[in-house]
């Protein structure tokens, strides 16, 4: 009987077709998926799929240390050097845990960049507790601050990017703009829009009708500010939008979510007869229609592969940053050609711990402003099948669900936090992307280690996470 072939054998690498890549978080190696890819290949037969746990990561027990950059780069280049080997190759799929869901994240960034998507098709993006929006803990307690001191003097540069404290550097703020590569763009009509270089006058009888190209446009929505008439509990917010008395007065400022497009133009303008760099449309959403109109933000965000968030000052002006430095790293991956290769996957699944995960938050990684299961766990069911999943996790992921996405409520997000404005416009352009979310509850502090099966015991599958690893290979597309 002829046996089976080895793993890396260079025949089943170059007949492969599907490349599926595996990647480790912090302090990690490729053992750490040991488990998870072995029970992939023995129960998952396919012809033409083949699994590969990334290596360029775990050279030394601290490379995972210097940046999401440097290790999101190191895995672009692992991977084409891969896809050398394999002239059959069509299709990419990325399964990332903890911080390999960022480097995930970057790789794909930096793969579009380098044209590799122009023959590859992206199919499954996994993450599974991966800390999208970060670390970093509010100041609003000494131990927070303390905790955001630590991890940047603990985890150095990685530590920085994870806690919003670094500064991008170029080749990152350079790939957080957009690219014309492998994508057709759409128009969108401002029928609802005034543009900037024409009249009050011209704007009424509807000569301001303009098509932007949004993929080469900045959108920034300025946000209402959060007063002590509609501030409220966060959780209680969920019936509406800042909801008023009816003998409150309104004010213009409190009142109207505005979205601002901005977009070059090589031509004067019409009505000042002045050369323009830039033109302006403002799109304004009255609060009370917000619940209504929400996509609106949705569909902007994604057409233009990432927003912008600024908070109102309550006097109809925004509040400026506090610094003008460059771009945090994880700020520039919601934006440009990050998204742009986001976008391009056909599935996005993610998946979180409700509870006991030390290292990552739910909301972290499950992209939300908050963990609805803090309020009660009573309506949760488990799944009878993979025992450590909600049943339906988007029955607890209110205000808006619309498909697989979710909109969480932008002036009650992270009010709290001096970088607020940032982590909303991270929160809005992530979600807007669309993700099948997975719930997992484990009744352990090692939670984080048993989302991927990282120690799991065979015999005592219900334990372990194993059930985990069957939901992802039960839910893989191919």
């Amino acid at each position: 009987m002829r046996s089976p072939r080895p793993v890396d054998d260079p025949e089943k690498i170059a007949s492969a077709t599907h490349l599926a890549v595996f990647q480790h978080g912090l302090l990690g190696s490729k053992r750490d998926f040991g488990r998870f890819v072995e029970t992939f290949r023995s129960q998952f037969h396919v012809d033409g799929l083949y699994l590969h746990s990334g290596e360029s990561n775990d050279n030394s027990f601290f490379q995972t240390y210097d940046g999401v950059d440097q290790g999101g780069e190191r895995l672009a280049d692992e991977i084409l050097q891969l896809a050398e080997k394999m002239p059959n190759l069509r299709k990419l799929s990325m399964i990332g845990h903890s911080l390999g869901g960022l480097y995930n994240r970057y790789c794909i960034g930096v793969l579009l960049a380098r044209g590799f998507f122009d023959k590859i098709e992206p199919v499954n993006f996994v993450t599974l507790a991966t800390p999208h929006l970060g670390i970093r803990r509010s100041h609003r307690h000494a131990t927070n601050v303390v905790f955001n001191a630590l991890m940047t003097k603990i985890f150095s540069r990685t530590g920085q990017q994870l806690t919003l404290t670094d500064s991008a550097n170029e080749m990152t703020q350079k790939l957080s703009t957009t690219t014309d590569v492998s994508l057709d763009k759409e128009f969108y009509p401002g029928t609802i829009c005034s543009q900037s270089g024409y009249s009050t006058d011209e704007a009424a009888k509807g000569k301001a009708k303009v098509e932007i190209d949004l993929t080469h446009a900045v959108v920034k929505v300025l946000l209402p500010p959060l007063t002590q008439e509609n501030a409220g509990d966060l959780y209680a917010s969920f019936i509406g939008w800042g909801q008023r008395n009816s003998g409150e007065e309104n004010t213009e400022a409190s009142e109207n979510f505005d979205i601002q497009i901005r977009w070059p133009v090589e031509v004067t303008s019409a009505y000042t007869g002045k050369p323009a760099d830039t033109n302006l449309c403002v799109i304004r959403i009255p609060e009370e229609d917000i619940q209504r109109d929400w996509r609106w933000l949705v569909a902007l965000s994604n057409a233009s592969f990432g927003m912008h968030c600024l908070t109102s000052a309550g006097n109809g002006k925004t509040q400026q940053p506090q610094n003008s430095t460059a771009p945090t790293l994880l700020s520039c991956m919601t934006r440009g050609q990050f998204m742009q290769a986001l976008q391009m996957f056909k599935v996005r699944t993610l998946y979180a711990n409700m509870f006991f995960d030390m290292q990552v938050p739910y909301s972290c990684a499950a992209i939300r402003a908050f963990n609805p299961y803090r309020q009660s766990m009573k309506d949760s069911l488990m799944s009878p099948i993979y025992t450590h999943i909600v049943f339906d996790s988007l029955k607890n992921a209110q205000p808006f669900v619309d498909g697989d996405v979710i909109l969480d409520q932008l002036p009650y997000a992270f009010t709290s936090d001096a970088e607020q404005d940032e982590l909303r416009g991270m929160l809005l352009s992530v979600q807007s992307v669309g993700w099948r979310r997975i719930d997992v509850l484990f009744g352990s502090v090692m939670a984080h280690e048993h989302i991927i099966a990282k120690r799991a015991k065979l015999d005592k599958p219900l334990d372990s996470g194993i059930d985990i690893v069957h939901h992802v290979m039960d839910t893989f597309l191919l």
